[in-house]
């Protein structure tokens, strides 16, 4: 699938050099806020470890906090002597959310009676998505004061490749560490629309862009969790 969308976008960018006034070819370089929306996001979240969990995990690893992230790639566009401008990009994301993590929850082989095993615990999960993204965008060129500001709209096609959960939490009362490090079944593509502005001078230019997902990540009757990533990028124009 992917070696289909790679063919796409080089005969789009063919294309696009052939019949339009102006093309340019940027290289693109991204970070921001990703988190999850929606009621199966949440704030806070509980670790789950013992005789019956020998590899702990998080109950709810999609969190509306963001983490790290970062997304590079590279993009053709065509501007044409109306100035509406239209293309595609390729990109390779690293996008992570955070949940904290208030409570432990220990399984033991034996369950004694009145006694509690939630335990208070102070940490965060971070959950790493890992993506192949193809984003094709129309919109528009203006010219101000020797600038080009460019404004788009257009779809984030997310092949989701890898979600993994890393998590550490401190057991309050021991100070025991408790650790995750799970990989979770995922969609097989994320569709985010989005909507781009980027200002440029010469061969640079600052990029802010927002992209709400439509994909439900969440497995649970009645829980949807929907990806959202705003995003501050640079672009540097090879062409």
């Amino acid at each position: 699938m992917i070696k289909h969308i790679v063919t796409v976008f080089v005969f789009q960018s063919i294309t696009l050099s052939s019949f339009c006034q102006k093309s340019e070819f940027n290289l693109n370089v991204y970070s921001g806020l990703f988190s999850y929306t929606g009621n199966g996001a949440a704030g806070t979240s509980i670790i789950n470890y013992g005789i019956y969990t020998p590899t702990p995990y998080t109950t709810n690893v999609y969190g509306n906090k963001p983490g790290f992230s970062i997304s590079f790639g590279g993009e053709a566009v065509s501007v044409t002597k109306s100035k509406v401008l239209y293309g595609a990009g390729l990109s390779y994301d690293l996008l992570e959310s955070k949940i904290k993590i208030d409570k432990v929850q220990y399984s033991p082989e034996v369950v004694v009676a009145g006694q509690s095993y939630l335990y208070d615990a102070n940490g965060s999960t971070r959950l790493r998505n890992t993506y192949f993204n193809i984003n094709p965008f129309i919109g528009r060129r203006f010219l101000k004061n020797g600038m080009t500001i460019d404004l788009s709209s257009g779809i984030d096609i997310g092949i989701c490749l890898k979600n993994v959960e890393q998590g550490n939490a401190t057991i309050t009362a021991t100070n025991d560490v408790i650790s995750t490090n799970v990989t979770h079944p995922h969609p097989s593509i994320d569709i985010r629309p989005r909507i781009q502005l980027k200002a440029g001078y010469k061969r640079a230019g600052i990029i802010i862009g927002y992209s709400p997902g439509l994909t439900n990540y969440q497995s649970t009757k009645g829980s949807k969790a929907y990806t959202s990533f705003m995003r501050l990028g640079f672009s540097y124009r090879i062409k």
